[in-house]
């Protein structure tokens, strides 16, 4: 080899292992829905009658489902979720140059953004996690809620709260071993019941968001209450939102959780069942009522302060 030779063969060595690193990184796009779903579900047979919700998908699989159906779409459809694959795949595919974003990922996309500027910047955006747990209400009332209905099963929700829960587990393992140093309330995922002061690595929103799809799950394993909410799904929304504010409402009069940042489910799963609530949320009326509870709930439950901190971080709620 001559010298420009040696460089020409490094270079094609190089764009080859760069193409390979790509194809790896960014599967190839499938060339059916059905391919797709059966991609994102694997170990799952799936029929041309499955659906993205049929399939157990849930809002930590929605984004790449939605992005990578769109690429072959070019629009998604209105409740694509609920869409059979051979009725997508029946969907001539359109050029767009302007893409519609679904709202509740823009919705997570500033909360994600406001804690990340609360946490690195002096900007008053506190609470902002506060937007995050009613997002996750509003997507288990799209996604899983549904499914366990269909299928008469909590697996649905026990199926997400396992994808949230090992990646954790995993990590905290993995420090545990490093440090040699065994504690067992942080592999439990319960160190938000901890004082928050005392807590060297803070995931509480994980932990917090596994011990409430555990709470539903245990919830909606009674037959009874599965039927309650087939038949009645608003009164029994209208339940749970009642019972949840009235809980963070009245337990801190007999058991004050402060020292917690009141990171626990009793204080805030109010939140989640609101998102549930304005999933929901159906007619004018409704939503005029939702709205009117949501200024009104943070200001009895929190004071007013708590209020302006709540609105001024996560006013944009009501993009919905």
């Amino acid at each position: 080899f001559t010298r420009t030779d040696a460089s020409q063969h490094n270079n094609d060595v190089e764009a080859s292992l760069f193409k390979r690193i790509v194809s790896i990184a960014r599967p190839q796009r499938p060339k059916t829905v059905k391919a797709l779903l059966a991609r994102e579900f694997p170990g799952t047979t799936v029929t041309s009658r499955d659906t993205f919700v049929s399939l157990g998908g849930d809002s930590l699989s929605f984004v790449h489902v939605s992005i990578t159906l769109e690429e072959m779409l070019g629009q998604l459809p209105d409740d694509w979720q609920n869409m059979t694959a051979a009725e997508l795949d029946s969907i001539r595919p359109r050029e767009r140059h302007l893409h519609l974003v679904d709202t509740s990922l823009f919705v997570r996309f500033i909360g994600i953004v406001a804690v990340v500027t609360g946490h690195f910047s002096t900007w008053p955006v506190g609470g902002a996690t506060f937007l995050l747990l009613a997002a996750a209400g509003f997507n288990f009332a799209r996604f899983q809620l549904p499914n366990v209905l269909d299928r008469d099963s909590v697996t649905p929700i026990l199926m997400t709260a396992m994808r949230l829960a090992i990646p954790l587990l995993l990590m905290i393992a993995a420090l545990q071993f490093r440090q040699q140093d065994l504690r067992p309330l942080e592999l439990a995922l319960l160190t938000n019941w901890l004082p928050a002061q005392s807590q060297i690595l803070d995931y509480w929103f994980i932990e917090f968001m596994v011990q409430v799809f555990l709470i539903v799950a245990a919830l909606f394993a009674i037959p009874a209450i599965r039927r309650i909410a087939r038949s009645r799904p608003l009164a029994f929304a209208w339940a749970v939102l009642g019972t949840g504010a009235a809980a963070a409402a009245l337990i801190p009069l007999v058991w004050d959780t402060t020292p917690m940042y009141d990171r626990v489910p009793h204080m805030l799963m109010w939140l989640f069942a609101l998102g549930w609530m304005i999933r929901l949320a159906s007619t004018p009326l409704l939503k005029a009522t939702v709205i009117t509870l949501s200024l009104a709930l943070p200001l009895l439950i929190w004071g007013p302060y708590g209020e302006v901190e709540f609105w001024v971080a996560n006013g944009q709620l009501w993009v919905w």
